[in-house]
């Protein structure tokens, strides 16, 4: 199995690591395609509770929920929401991934912040975090972070509460979805409870990856 044909995917639990594998006609319910993997198999998973930093309370909760992996295959990140961090794992062998620890949000911010996506350019994490205090005010920012040293060398003001992040196949571009997550208990003029529309409303943010340096890009909704 190559590196580029490890596939990697997440549950609460932990981290699975797959690899894609041809199929029969039986198993991909007779939809064969002649050369082209259509089946996934487990090869390993990873509790990512093994992962947390020493000395923390171990019934403290953690999960795995948004991962994304280096352009060399070699390394995984992925985002823990409950432990205010995202975590790194070595899957330079999928069937044996390894931890390699963890990078706190509160290193960066505040206790609070929460990790909601994150994405791997050349050499740097692109964390997306949720910042926001209540509904009608939220807030958020992108913390761009070296890979190797997990230094942040740069951060954006997000102007709202982003979900998820996606990087265009020519790395020119992130796009940034700006949710401002509804609050579901609230009752707009005339509608019910939970009901659209709320103010303020969600929107995109495009960030110009224009050369190696994060010193030049640029963030534009």
């Amino acid at each position: 199995m190559t590196l580029r044909r490890a596939f990697t995917a997440l549950t609460a639990a932990g981290v699975a690591a797959a690899s894609l594998t041809g199929a029969t006609p039986a198993s991909a319910g007779g939809n064969h395609h002649p050369g082209k993997p259509l089946a996934f198999d487990r090869v390993a998973t990873y509790p990512v509770f093994q992962n947390r930093p020493a000395g923390e309370d171990p019934t403290s909760p953690t999960v795995a929920e948004i991962s994304a992996v280096s352009e060399d295959g070699r390394t995984l990140v992925y985002t823990d929401a409950l432990g205010r961090r995202i975590g790194f794992l070595d899957i330079s062998r999928a069937d044996k991934p390894r931890g390699l620890g963890t990078l706190s949000l509160s290193q960066l911010g505040d206790a609070e912040d929460e990790p909601t996506s994150v994405a791997v350019v050349g050499r740097y994490v692109l964390v997306v975090v949720n910042t926001s205090r209540s509904y009608t005010e939220p807030s958020g920012r992108l913390d761009v972070v070296e890979l190797v040293t997990r230094k942040r060398v740069r951060s954006f003001d997000l102007g709202g509460q982003p979900d998820s992040i996606a990087i265009s196949k020519d790395h020119r571009y992130a796009a940034i979805a700006i949710e401002n997550e509804r609050d579901e208990e609230a009752t707009p003029p005339g509608g019910e409870e939970g009901d659209l529309p709320q103010l303020p409303g969600g929107f995109v943010q495009i960030v110009d990856l224009a050369g190696a340096n994060p010193a030049g890009w640029r963030v534009r909704p």
